[in-house]
């Protein structure tokens, strides 16, 4: 490790130049780096034996390259503390819980909410729409994360994309989770530090509310188009699609012209293979809807454009969209035209 290192001048007064860096290594430096991780480890997982943390700490360490180690002296490799601790809540006894898939809200709260969806290596990911302090939509994205037990929790990021850029840059702010107590209700928590470089505005840094599955379309099933879409050569933005019956919600997150996150929505009755929606909107005026904020303002639904979406096999994972948004009659600049030729979309999450 590299720590400060005083240079030794017994019996005289150290001045500012008697200090350095050095690098130093051993066992004495070792043991309370593990140490402290295997506090974590137990904090996450009390029921953890001495055992069980050799074999977890050995079994999450990064392995190093073998001229990293000439002497052959590196052990298991570099400690990893965030696989470690994640390996032991895995390792947590007791029943799971599945949440369903899809929209989420509080309906208390309604015009904000949660799309979660469980990705292809089996981890659940979530975007969250929701609002900024003066009213704007935003939206944020979450890592891919475990569920452990009946807790979700995952890292936050705020997208961004810069304008004449070919593709988004994310920005970690802060959590996200749910403790699920049955498959349709959970208590949703979110903690965003402050920072001096912060461009969100939040009316606390940390809070949570009641969420359930957002029931509509008269089923409590999801139809197979349910999920979370996007362009495979445009990551940075895409579709989350609900569908109950024959009624289908289509959430846009996108950007405006100043690379800013936003998210448009519309409702149409059809046949996902070939249905297009004629009014999308812009949920505006949501002061008392963004994290921490309360009020009574009513949210307005202005009409910003239309989309179109094909999938020749809802439940497949390929199919096209087309987009054409101008946010004219609201207050974010500019607009998101996807229309030619059609935008080739594929599924994100899994069914």
């Amino acid at each position: 490790m590299v720590t400060t290192w005083a240079v030794p001048k017994f019996g005289y007064a150290l001045n500012g130049q008697d200090f350095c860096h050095r690098y130093i290594s051993g066992t004495s430096l070792a043991a309370p780096h593990i140490s402290g991780v295997a506090g974590l480890m137990l904090s996450a997982n009390p029921s953890l034996t001495p055992a069980d943390l050799t074999r977890l700490l050995r079994k999450s360490a990064e392995q190093r390259p073998v001229l990293d180690c000439p002497a052959g002296n590196c052990g298991a490799g570099l400690v990893d503390a965030n696989l470690a601790v994640r390996s032991a809540r895995a390792e947590l006894k007791g029943p799971s819980v599945t949440p369903t898939l899809g929209a989420w809200w509080n309906p208390a709260r309604s015009g904000n909410g949660l799309d979660l969806q469980r990705m292809p290596n089996g981890e659940y990911g979530a975007v969250w729409y929701t609002y900024r302090e003066d009213g704007s939509p935003i939206w944020y994205i979450s890592d891919v994360a475990p569920i452990i037990r009946n807790r979700w929790e995952a890292t936050l990021y705020e997208s961004r994309w810069p304008p004449g850029a070919q593709t988004h840059v994310l920005r970690e702010i802060g959590e996200i989770g749910l403790t699920l107590s049955d498959s349709t209700h959970a208590m949703f928590r979110w903690e965003i530090p402050t920072a001096p470089d912060t461009t969100l505005c939040l009316a606390a840094n940390q809070g949570q509310e009641p969420f359930e599955v957002y029931h509509f379309g008269g089923t409590e099933q999801n139809g197979p188009a349910t999920g979370l879409w996007g362009p495979p050569s445009e990551p940075g933005w895409g579709a989350s699609i609900s569908q109950r019956g024959q009624t289908v919600v289509l959430t846009l997150y996108m950007y405006d012209s100043e690379g800013k996150p936003t998210w448009v929505q519309g409702l149409e009755e059809g046949s996902t293979q070939s249905l297009v929606f004629n009014s999308v909107y812009q949920p505006v005026n949501g002061k008392s809807l963004c994290p921490g904020c309360v009020g009574n303002e009513e949210l307005q639904y202005p009409r910003v454009g239309e989309a179109s979406l094909a999938l020749p096999n809802p439940g497949g994972n390929e199919g096209q969209l087309t987009v054409d948004v101008d946010y004219a009659s609201t207050t974010t600049p500019g607009g998101w035209d996807r229309t030619v030729p059609p935008v080739p979309i594929e599924r994100r999450s899994r069914n």
